[in-house]
């Protein structure tokens, strides 16, 4: 039998767990975090135990003596490994496209391992998205290999069969608790589970009242299902005081307002992080956050790999004895955790090249995916604080579950990312399709159980809640969490704040006469940073004549990719290589470089991902390409000037896309909607003046990220076809907009604001628009004003 058990607050359960009212032997949960917070509120001295899912599978294919089909489960840098060697076996060499058809056969599989159900729904994507698609699931049937979604539905077919072993146990109770999402195939083994177990699901009640027919927990068959309501409504106050101060100020706040007593401190984040940590200003502090421990060594060897096949493709013999001396050397310097990293690279190439025959040469595709294996392989370490004495905890918003009765501190502000579930991105035939098939994971109902959570949260503990300016008012998933209470907002300032006379910069004569996106972003960004730049004309930068610079290094790559996809429509590795060298060798002739491994290996790792992506964008959408569309409109006597790094368009889509070197400037959509960062705005501006908008068309805005494509970030009013621009371009964030139209018309309204007190300045002050302004500003050195 399963119990689906309706809770106002997890207490109830517990509470009803711990007083036998619920009889438990395992609680299974989705992660280890949940599984530790599961623990800490059982008794010391019970017989339950919380496990992971993972485990829990391991546990019951043990128990049914399923030997053979352990050893046949690959997890997945084992599955990348050896589907990666069969699609560089049947001819294909896309990195991009692998992704793409890897992460999709997963999706997919999630629902039905059937080949029908695949053929069914692949109808819906391009031809040869569809056939690779099908390719790696056919020869995962083939090679009698078993992925973590197989894995549930055989436990699922084989407990329905009921061939089992008179050793396995039955007529237990198991909870699955903690559970945002399930898949189709989890659902399909907890039916089966039900069958002879008795089965416990405890969820928010008002959050399935709210709940809708693709919802996961939907999904049960009403006949084998009882519904259990358990514990009574919150008695909850909804008025609360919230306490709102300055982006970039959240630390002095919090120094100054919150007082020295033991407390939990909350940072609305679905995960801590070290820099998170960093801005608090406490230091006796308990945390415990995942760190990469590995990754800077982990790229510091990948850049010496790289560095070897600058020239093209290489005998794998001939890397793993460059590595051997690499090894020897890091051993000889101690560098243990590289010396880790290289190991895992030595054994990922013995695999590779046991796995096929043509794998004896290691080229860009077979070290991408080598790459990607050990990523997945590199240990996962937290890092946490070992004193005992500390009085001051720190946790993620996810957590708040497990907070009872104390006094918190909830602190949230921009840096802290969006709140955002994460719900499935189809378009709408495979959406309507899928959703025939099992649930669709919903960002809105992740949301709801958030909300839930937090609000048992606010009745449990004696919390302060401090959030940043204007996150509530532009950011929709925070403005839901807070949506059920009556807010009493209490501005805070800091007290005594230092003040500072500054020397004005007076330009009497200044006249404005021309301007671009740079010009006017570093208007906005500080007046005086502006004056010293562009009126001032000082430059602090070192130009050397023997290195090529960073902005040297990005018009390199920007022509690069426009020579590369003028020529070609399709991949290739030789004539990236040679479109590489035929670039630089101009930029070489005015500059006298001694070595050019290290920009090689760069420009190279800074073009491929990009080449691939937009390579398939252009296919997918149908676009011509502009490479960089010049525009020079005048404008109540201004000449706006400037270049569209990539200008594209079809007969239904314009793009306006920059690309950019790294994503510091472009972290949140937040910053651009806020209008923070202008640049896109303003290139829309000028090109809708030169009547090169199509009003028809849906627009994209983005910025590409060169050194992580998964960075990038674009924006737009096309709803259809933002759910499959992930797939189609393999870029990770992806916002459609409503009110786009809107917001390009306060775009215009605050770029006339800005033109015009730009028109008047005539003492250019010292006025940043935040921290960050300063600190990445290459005039600091020789400015009057210290950082904020």
């Amino acid at each position: 039998m399963l119990n689906i058990v309706l809770i106002h607050k997890t207490n109830d359960f517990f509470d009803a767990l711990i007083s036998e009212k619920i009889l438990v032997g395992t609680i299974v949960t989705p992660n280890p975090k949940i599984a530790d917070g599961v623990r800490k509120r059982l008794p010391s001295q019970g017989a339950v135990d919380a496990i992971t899912i993972s485990k829990f599978i391991k546990n019951e294919l043990t128990a049914l003596g399923d030997q053979e089909v352990l050893e046949r489960y690959k997890g997945k840098s084992e599955l990348i490994l050896i589907l990666g060697a069969i699609w560089k076996k049947i001819g294909r060499n896309n990195i991009v496209d692998f992704k793409r058809a890897f992460n999709l056969l997963t999706e997919f599989r999630s629902f039905s391992i059937s080949d029908q159900v695949l053929e069914t729904v692949l109808e819906h994507y391009d031809e040869e998205l569809r056939s690779g698609v099908l390719w790696l699931h056919r020869f995962l049937a083939q090679l009698e290999l078993i992925d973590e979604h197989q894995s549930y539905f055989y436990l699922s077919e084989k407990l329905r069969a009921g061939d089992l072993l008179p050793s396995y146990e039955t007529q237990r109770n198991i909870v699955f608790y903690g559970f945002e999402f399930m898949t189709a195939s989890q659902v399909d083994l907890i039916k089966s589970l039900a069958l002879r177990e008795d089965v416990v699901i405890p969820f928010y009640k008002e959050v399935y009242e709210s709940s809708e027919a693709i919802d996961w927990i939907r999904w049960f068959d009403d006949h084998n299902t009882k519904i259990v309501d358990l514990g009574e409504p919150i008695q909850f106050l909804n008025k609360r005081k919230l306490f709102r101060f300055s982006k970039n100020y959240m630390g002095r706040v919090l120094e100054q307002e919150v007082g020295e007593e033991e407390k939990v401190l909350v940072l609305a984040e679905k995960n801590i992080t070290r820099e998170s940590i960093q801005e608090l200003p406490f230091t006796d502090l308990k945390f415990k956050s995942e760190i990469d421990l590995f990754n800077e060594d982990f790229l510091s060897l990948i850049s010496e790999v790289d560095s070897w096949l600058v020239t093209g493709p290489q005998a794998i013999a001939k890397i793993e004895e460059k590595l051997k001396h690499h090894l020897d050397y890091l051993i000889e310097f101690k560098k243990f955790r590289e010396i880790k990293c290289g190991l895992l690279l030595s054994d990922k190439l013995q695999q590779w090249q046991g796995l096929a025959e043509e794998n004896n040469q290691l080229d860009v595709f077979s070290f991408e995916i080598i790459k990607e294996s050990v990523s997945l392989d590199l240990p996962r370490v937290n890092l946490a604080t070992l004193s005992s004495s500390a009085s001051n905890e720190v946790i993620s918003i996810q957590d708040i579950e497990f907070i009872k009765e104390k006094n918190v501190v909830f602190a949230m502000n921009s840096n802290h990312g969006s709140l955002k579930g994460s719900g499935a991105q189809y378009t709408e035939n495979v959406e309507k399709y899928l959703s025939s098939i099992g649930p669709l994971r919903r960002a809105e109902l992740e949301s709801e159980l958030l909300k839930s959570k937090f609000k048992e949260f606010l009745t449990d503990n004696n919390v302060d809640l401090y959030v940043e300016n204007h996150l509530l008012e532009h950011d929709v998933s925070i403005s839901r969490l807070f949506s059920f209470l009556e807010l009493e907002n209490t501005s805070v300032f800091l007290k005594d704040p230092i003040r500072k006379q500054y020397n004005l910069l007076v330009k009497e004569d200044f006249s404005l006469s021309r301007l671009s996106a740079s010009r006017l972003q570093k208007y906005k960004e500080c007046p005086q940073k502006y004056y010293l730049q562009y009126l001032a004309k000082l430059s602090p930068q070192i130009d050397f004549k023997d290195e090529i610079n960073v902005l040297e290094r990005g018009q390199i790559e920007h022509k690069i990719l426009e020579l590369y996809l003028k020529q070609n429509s399709e991949y290739d590795e030789q004539k990236h290589h040679d479109v590489i060298h035929h670039v630089l060798a101009k930029y070489l002739k005015q500059k006298k470089v001694t070595s050019q491994k290290d920009i090689l290996v760069e420009l190279k790792a800074y073009t491929t991902s990009a080449i691939q992506s937009l390579i398939r964008l252009k296919q997918n959408y149908g676009l011509y390409f502009h490479f960089e569309y010049d525009f020079d409109v005048q404008e109540e006597g201004i000449q706006y000037l400037g270049s569209v790094d990539l200008f594209a368009e079809s007969d239904e889509h314009q793009f306006i896309i920059d690309f950019k070197r790294s994503n510091r400037i472009f972290t949140s959509f937040i910053s651009i909607l806020n209008y923070d960062q202008i640049q896109l705005w303003f290139y829309y501006q000028r090109l809708n003046k030169l009547n090169k908008i199509v009003p028809t068309k849906k627009i994209w805005l983005g910025y590409m990220d060169l050194s992580n494509l998964e960075n990038s970030m674009f924006f737009t009013d096309d709803f259809e076809q933002a759910k499959s621009f992930k797939q189609d371009v393999f870029v990770a964030k992806v916002k459609a907009l409503d009110e786009m139209q809107e917001f390009l018309s306060t775009y215009k309204e605050q770029e006339e604001n800005l033109v015009q007190a730009l028109r008047r300045d005539k003492e250019f002050p010292p006025r940043p628009l935040d921290k960050e302004a300063c600190q990445f500003c290459t005039l600091k050195n020789i400015c009057p004003r210290e950082a904020l």
